[in-house]
């Protein structure tokens, strides 16, 4: 039966998957959700033409003022509609996803009219890090802690994240985790091209070094840059792929071994990794990133910084793929290591590919949350 109606309220969604982690948690989440529920969505639309909805997901796309704004400062503006109404009257819990945007307020607002039940999940949102510190504060007493106190449950990704934001001052007893899933149907796509990087004119006897995933300032590309100088020979490439939220850092122009591709589909995004030697994801301030997940079970090797959500999940079992944040020596040690010792390699990945198809799949994420809905209701 389908017993509950649950309206999910995310930044961006289907078929935006270019904008980060959100959208596709949100995606994953509620193909496995409209199988047993009534599961809707508001989100924005972020182009000027209308998408395709998911298959047996209501979802209500607001146009937005300016789509450039969305990609050049991560600013969303959507316009209600008279669908917003409706679609919240009729929903058992509400479910937010991300912190500090104009849709989650809009809906908040209306919902409070309703009295409806909600939780939060952060997605590494709600601390004040990063950039705009003055604003978000700023943001923080007019609305923002509002919102978070009257939740029923702030769902995090990682203990890390629950002890950081222990200190905001947040009720220890509203805080239920829950890590990302990972939908591995996805992944055994067949790949687009088992050659993938002979069409940005990168031969077939060079080694590929991947940067993947939404790239901000907190991901660490300048470390990976500096880290990748340093090394001389092997015949390396180091390819940058992914949407760029501001602007791509001025060292990419430093080094011809270094070629930026732009956003790749999901299709394309497995043949480079199948077709890349190993990954590079140095980031801070990671709630769950989905590339060193994927990387692994793929069977390619991805190096991570220690940061407070991704490593406490993947270093107590494959701690040898971490490095201090920052530290482009210790990074470039780690990748030459990994390039010159095959069986080292080959062994990381194996017990990291196990472990991640234990633990991390998208229907375990699915059951934790029908556990945390239920508890609210």
């Amino acid at each position: 039966m389908k017993n509950i109606n649950l309206l999910h309220i995310t930044f961006a969604f289907y078929p935006y998957m270019n904008l980060g982690g959100v959208p596709r948690a949100v995606y994953d989440l509620v193909r496995i959700q409209r199988e047993r529920h009534n599961v809707s969505v508001i989100t924005n639309q972020i182009d000027k033409d209308s998408p395709e909805s998911l298959p047996g997901v209501n979802v209500v796309y607001l146009k937005n003022l300016s789509s450039s704004m969305i990609y050049r400062y991560q600013f969303y503006s959507p316009v209600p509609r008279g669908e917003l109404f409706p679609a919240i009257r009729r929903a058992d819990v509400l479910h937010f996803h991300g912190h500090r945007n104009l849709l989650n307020d809009m809906i908040f607002y209306i919902s409070r009219l309703f009295r409806k039940p909600y939780i939060i999940t952060t997605h590494g949102t709600l601390h004040n890090y990063e950039s705009k510190k003055i604003i978000k504060g700023i943001y923080d007493v007019i609305t923002g802690d509002r919102f978070v106190n009257e939740a029923g449950f702030v769902v995090v990704h990682s203990e890390s994240e629950r002890n950081e934001l222990l200190s905001a001052g947040i009720d220890e007893e509203k805080f239920r985790v829950v890590p990302n899933g990972i939908s591995f149907d996805d992944l055994k796509t067949e790949p687009e091209d088992k050659n993938f990087f002979e069409k940005f004119n990168i031969g077939k006897n060079s080694k590929v070094v991947l940067f993947l995933g939404k790239i901000t300032r907190r991901k660490g590309l300048d470390v990976a840059l500096d880290a990748f100088r340093r090394i001389k020979g092997h015949n390396l490439r180091f390819v940058i792929a992914g949407e760029v939220l501001g602007n791509l850092p001025e060292k990419i122009k430093m080094d011809e071994r270094v070629v930026y591709i732009g956003h790749l589909g999901q299709r394309e995004k497995i043949s480079a990794i199948l077709s890349s030697e190993l990954l590079l994801y140095p980031s801070i301030y990671e709630a769950f990133g989905y590339v060193p997940f994927e990387a692994l079970y793929l069977e390619k090797p991805c190096i991570v910084g220690d940061d407070f959500g991704t490593s406490e999940y993947l270093s107590c079992v494959v701690p040898e793929l971490f490095v201090s944040y920052g530290d482009s020596i210790e990074l470039a040690d780690l990748m030459i290591k990994l390039l010159k010792q095959e069986k080292f390699r080959d062994a990381v990945v194996r017990k990291g590919k196990r472990y991640i198809i234990k633990e991390f799949s998208a229907e375990k994420m699915a059951e934790r949350y029908e556990r945390i809905y239920r508890e609210l209701l």
